[in-house]
């Protein structure tokens, strides 16, 4: 049976193709405007590569963000030319509040028509029977990602972490808590020269006072000597596949929260060191950790310290760039967390835990509370 269904698209791209998936359309038309005919070429690209429909059971049509006549006209002779006896189904999720107002006046009428809409939890509502539909679609976090135009350049899977990598965690943390002042030294140097160092060079050794690191990337080997502000000194060798992305620049840490998260009942799927391709000016183009949880992404970045506001107007920022409005951020940090911190990220709809003095149960609350509240516009 011949099935045509009919989609507003926004900026919003995901709850487009989650109902184009769930209602499996035998043509589809995307109704977007001349700013979000990229949003509507996403959507096509990404169903055309899934086999899911190709490009000429696809129609696209423009309509004018300011003129209603305009978009009367669309909408009317789109509904013209179904022919009867084909069945319909609209989605007034996404474009502009007087798209869908519209559309649903037009469409109103007219026999063997549905009209759908997709909240945040990728649930279908059937507004016409008021049934609601819980998506059979599974969450992938690449389909996602490039719904929103930004494909992920690399990622670490945490499956890919040994018993060894933990360890590490272990040990590197014990370091860090008998000098934090050596350990940032030679461990988390803010000097660009020592950074670039760290990055760039198989082989290299880093001194701040009396202590120092000393690497080798061939046999993901640290070698570290510190001494505290009493002259006690604690050496150590750290030895593990990715030992030394561990140990410099707080990356244990990073492991540390994804970790905890893998115990989280909602944790389908946990990415660490998520790489984007800088793209529209985004102010971050890596995030420290992304977590599936099968109906929404949870995007995570981990601080030892939160010193810099601006890092959580740049993180909240990046999350709605590159997954849309519906995924949920969390700062986690390794230090109390200022009130003036608690507020900016209450004003980005940041969350914020300190993990150094809350229990995991007690994140584990928070993110399952958050899962079922819907982001702010």
């Amino acid at each position: 049976m011949e099935h045509i269904h009919i989609a507003l698209v926004g900026g919003q791209t995901y709850p487009v193709y989650l109902a184009i998936k769930a209602l499996k359309p035998t043509k589809v038309v995307l109704m977007h405007s001349a700013q979000t005919e990229t949003d509507a070429n996403n959507i096509i690209k990404v169903l055309d590569e899934e086999g899911t429909l190709v490009k000429g059971q696809f129609e696209k049509v423009c309509l004018s963000t300011a003129k209603m006549d305009n978009m009367v006209d669309k909408i009317v002779d789109q509904e013209s030319i179904i022919p009867e006896g084909v069945h319909c189904s609209v989605n007034l999720t996404g474009g502009t509040k007087l798209w869908s107002v519209l559309l649903y006046k037009i469409f109103q009428n007219r026999s063997d028509t549905e009209f759908f809409y997709v909240d945040q939890n990728c649930t279908l509502y059937n507004i016409d029977s008021l049934q609601k539909t819980e998506s059979e679609v599974q969450l992938d976090a690449n389909t996602i990602f490039k719904l929103y135009g930004s494909p992920v350049k690399s990622y670490t899977p945490i499956e890919d972490y040994t018993e060894a990598d933990f360890d590490v965690i272990k040990r590197t943390e014990s370091l860090r808590k008998f000098s934090v002042e050596a350990y940032n030294g030679v461990g988390n140097p803010t000097n660009r020269t020592d950074a670039n160092k760290i990055r760039n060079q198989k082989t290299g050794f880093i001194q701040h006072q009396d202590s120092y690191a000393e690497w080798n990337k061939n046999e993901q080997k640290v070698e570290v000597s510190l001494y505290n502000r009493r002259g006690r000194h604690l050496s150590d060798s750290l030895e593990s596949p990715h030992a030394i992305q561990l140990f410099f620049f707080c990356h244990w840490f990073e492991l540390k929260v994804a970790k905890v998260l893998s115990q989280w009942k909602h944790a389908k799927q946990i990415w660490l060191n998520v790489e984007f391709p800088y793209k529209n000016n985004n102010p971050k183009n890596e995030i420290d950790i992304v977590v599936n949880t099968g109906k929404r992404l949870l995007f995570v970045e981990c601080k030892t310290q939160i010193f810099d506001m601006t890092n959580i107007d740049k993180f909240s920022k990046a999350v709605k760039n590159y997954s849309g409005m519906a995924s949920k951020a969390i700062f986690v940090s390794d230090a109390p967390i200022k009130e003036i911190t608690r507020e900016k990220c209450e004003q980005n709809d940041v969350m914020c835990f300190d993990l150094s003095k809350g229990k995991e149960s007690d994140l584990f609350k928070m993110l399952d509370q958050s899962l079922n509240e819907s982001n702010k516009k």
